[in-house]
């Protein structure tokens, strides 16, 4: 069995880190205070917030930059972070030298933390990729453990990311700054919404990529319904949004991710996954899906850096509980999901069932009316429920949807 130590240890980019949780670009992770802040709460690595060049870049944030938006009714609703930040407030030189200090400032706690630079060249049309390069080397000397490149910030048009034009100019990117640098971890930070994403990630790799952080924000927009006010809410502009909620979005693309990697026989490119963090159960089901690392931004804005030493307690928690280590479940989940024509041979039918030991149904009851299929009889004199198993096709909306108090639903097999 795994030491409380070994257990949730793992490598990435060459670099041993003593658990998967590594915190995000972002304005937590712009000043040496912040990245102290969370190494001390138990990040096993940081990615500074992402320094942009560009003629044209405005380093002052809009204020408010942030704001909390909530859809849905009842029961199902979901809340986004939805920010329009500006690029890190230092200029380079400024931002590598707090690089330098945060590094010294770890080195003399005695403790190993990689601190990864996030860089996005704006200008890179105009000045051809030596901007991308020249800023690439400035990392490699303020001794970055390895560069991320921000290809997909989410401030910005959305169909930016789409068509072989904006793939095209990605590979360029990352040929040209792994010429100046070729000994420094290159990490690629993708969008959910670019186009060919999986033939994306093939390109890329063949190119020397050590890793994919899977994803950015999304970028979205929206509306302010409220009489006499603007409607395009904060700038007028498109932001970043995210959530819990993007959660199982993300898991499918890893493992598809993951498996494509696989079947071309590439085993040396990492998946660090990104998006819907909120608990150490979603780091787990990252890992099952392929992932190697995680990283974490939103949850910390929303309840301070507790949240990584909260997301790291559970994570042990779960791991300890079952003797299993971080390595042992990357890519576990991926080889048991099926592929599209194997669902029908593999999956047995079911239909609802109800446990009459444990149901006892009233007139508050919502499952007779809520039933798709109106496949759910209520007698309320006897008061139980009971299933009209010609009707029921399986769906499983009844372990859910109803919110039986006693849990008397399931499923039987035919």
């Amino acid at each position: 069995m795994a030491t409380d130590s070994e257990r949730l240890t793992t490598d990435y980019c060459g670099l041993k880190l003593k658990n998967p949780v590594i915190m995000g670009p972002c304005g937590l992770s712009e000043f040496r205070q912040g990245i102290r802040l969370a190494r001390e709460a138990g990040a096993a690595a940081i990615v500074m917030k992402t320094l942009c060049t560009g003629t044209n870049i405005v380093r002052r944030r809009p204020s408010p930059h942030f704001a909390l938006v909530s859809t849905g009714v009842g029961h199902y609703k979901s809340t986004s972070l939805y920010s329009y930040e500006h690029p890190n407030e230092l200029e380079p030189d400024e931002y590598f030298e707090e690089l330098k200090q945060a590094k010294k400032e770890a080195e003399q706690s005695h403790e190993t933390f990689p601190i990864f630079a996030s860089i996005q060249c704006f200008d890179s049309a105009n000045g051809g990729l030596s901007t991308w390069q020249n800023v690439a080397r400035q990392a490699e000397t303020a001794g970055a453990d390895g560069i991320e490149l921000n290809l997909s910030l989410p401030m910005g048009h959305p169909t930016r990311f789409l068509g072989m034009w904006a793939e095209g100019e990605m590979a360029k990117i990352v040929a040209a700054v792994k010429e100046v640098v070729p000994k420094t971890p290159l990490i690629v930070k993708l969008s959910s919404q670019m186009s060919r994403l999986l033939d994306l990630v093939l390109a890329l790799a063949s190119m020397g990529t050590y890793a994919f952080v899977c994803f950015n924000r999304i970028v979205g927009l929206d509306f302010n319904i409220s009489p006499n006010r603007s409607p395009a809410i904060m700038h007028k502009y498109y932001a970043g949004y995210g959530g819990a909620w993007t959660l199982q979005s993300y898991l499918a693309h890893v493992c598809a991710i993951k498996r494509h990697l696989a079947e071309k026989e590439i085993s040396n490119v990492q998946i660090c996954a990104s998006g819907g963090i909120v608990s150490g159960e979603d780091v787990v089901k990252y890992l099952l899906a392929g992932a190697s690392v995680t990283q974490i931004c939103s949850i910390v804005y929303l309840e301070g850096y507790g949240a990584i030493s909260r997301i790291l307690k559970e994570l042990d928690h779960c791991l300890k509980s079952r003797a299993l280590t971080v390595d042992s479940l990357i890519g576990e989940g991926e080889k048991d999901v099926l592929e599209q024509d194997q669902i029908v041979n593999e999956v047995s039918p079911k239909i609802a069932y109800i446990n009459l030991g444990l149901c006892t149904a009233t007139e508050k009851c919502k499952c007779k009316q809520s039933c798709p299929r109106q496949a759910i009889d209520v007698d309320l004199n006897k008061g139980k429920a009971s299933i009209k198993s010609e009707m029921c096709n399986g769906c499983g909306l009844c372990l859910y949807l109803f919110k039986c108090p006693h849990e008397a639903f399931g499923l039987v097999g035919k």
